[in-house]
């Protein structure tokens, strides 16, 4: 459709371009000395040029390399176009023709009404200046022609017009239809979404769920030893990791409930019976970072302060007992001999020095920072 119209564009341009140069040439035939002695010629390159000019204005708009539209100053072009054809036709019947593509323009350039009643007035100089000026040359031809020929200019640009809408009713069509097709696949792509997160969302459930359970089974074991008094008695360590405190006091209260929370992590009751208590951090499950688990079994809170005063607290342990947890505790559940695990002589210095005393504020376990590490006695980091 978009070349039909452009090939209807192309041909309107040099239907113009034949007849004038037609109309010079059947000018200049009887006698080649008249385009020299009259103002014909000048005002028949007057005219091309006004013609060319504003043709490539447009042409140029369109294709984005001229920013101001020439659409403003098209009736302009137009009536400066005509008043140079009715110069030449005022001089020369020769130029008559020049009336079909100049109906074109007129019905594309001016409002409907307005561009027919131009096309009349056209016909009406081509047919009847002649015969005011050059009546040896006129007869009833000089009428009718310009007629059938403006009739048919007429019916011309009624089916340009009719295939320019089509054209851009197919291009609104397809911008529908692109645009459809853009919220379709976005529309896919977020469903995949969704689906991928509620997959995510089933396997976090079913891993947190089977998680908790082990904490139960674990914790309902450790209950069922300290009723009896025989953990301590046994030698049992329980390796324990207190940072998941911090991420899962809630959903143990959600899920299970204060009754059965009430053993998780029993910390407090582990260390009253006299059982080992080895700790850790289940990395990369939660961070290797000690500071929360030291955090997390002095307060019991995670790292908001919540819940207010601890979960359940009576398992909350000492800063020295929390620390030993992740000094001789392991040491020992290792199975070295005392006094590895701790800062004294003969001791293997493994030493992690923070800028702050663990045993002295619980409230800056969070914020310590380590300014030294030693291992086997060799400085390996400092700030």
């Amino acid at each position: 459709m978009n070349r039909i119209l452009a090939f209807m564009r192309t041909g309107l341009h040099l239907t113009f371009a034949f007849l004038l140069s037609l109309g010079l040439a059947s000018y200049a035939l009887p006698d080649p000395a008249r385009l020299v002695g009259t103002p014909v010629l000048p005002l028949a390159v007057a005219l091309a040029g006004t013609y060319v000019a504003g043709t490539a204005w447009e042409i140029l708009h369109h294709a984005g390399r001229v920013a101001r539209s020439p659409a403003r100053f098209a009736p302009g072009w137009l009536a400066l176009v005509t008043v140079w054809w009715c110069a030449l036709v005022a001089l020369s019947a020769d130029f008559v023709w020049v009336l079909f593509p100049l109906v074109l323009l007129a019905l594309h350039v001016l409002p409907r009404w307005a561009g027919l009643m131009s096309a009349v007035a056209l016909w009406a100089v081509a047919a009847f200046v002649p015969r005011l000026l050059h009546p040896a040359d006129w007869s009833a031809g000089s009428v009718l022609g310009p007629a059938v020929g403006t009739v048919i200019a007429v019916a011309f640009f009624a089916v340009y017009r009719m295939l320019h809408g089509e054209a851009a009713r197919h291009r609104k069509v397809a911008q529908q239809l692109r645009a459809t097709r853009a919220e379709l696949a976005a529309t896919e792509h977020e469903a995949g979404r969704m689906e991928e997160r509620e997959r995510l969302s089933r396997e976090i459930h079913d891993t947190v769920a089977q998680g908790l359970s082990s904490i139960l089974l674990v914790s309902r074991a450790a209950q069922a030893s300290l009723a009896r008094g025989d953990a301590a008695a046994a030698g049992i360590t329980c390796s324990m990791q207190p940072s998941h405190l911090m991420t899962d006091w809630r959903i143990a209260d959600r899920h299970w409930g204060a009754a059965r929370s009430a053993g998780a992590f029993a910390l407090g009751s582990l260390l009253r019976s006299g059982t080992l208590l080895a700790f850790g951090s289940d990395a990369p499950v939660e961070p290797v970072d000690p500071r929360r688990g030291l955090y997390a079994a002095v307060t019991r809170q995670d790292d908001h302060g919540e819940p207010a005063g601890g979960w359940f607290p009576i398992e909350r342990t000492s800063a020295a007992d929390a620390l030993a947890g992740y000094t001789t505790g392991p040491a020992r559940a290792a199975g070295l001999p005392a006094p590895a695990g701790s800062i004294a002589v003969g001791a293997l210095a493994d030493i992690a020095a923070w800028d702050a005393d663990p045993l002295d504020d619980s409230t800056r376990l969070l914020d310590m920072r380590c300014v030294a590490t030693i291992v086997g006695g060799e400085v390996v980091f400092s700030r």
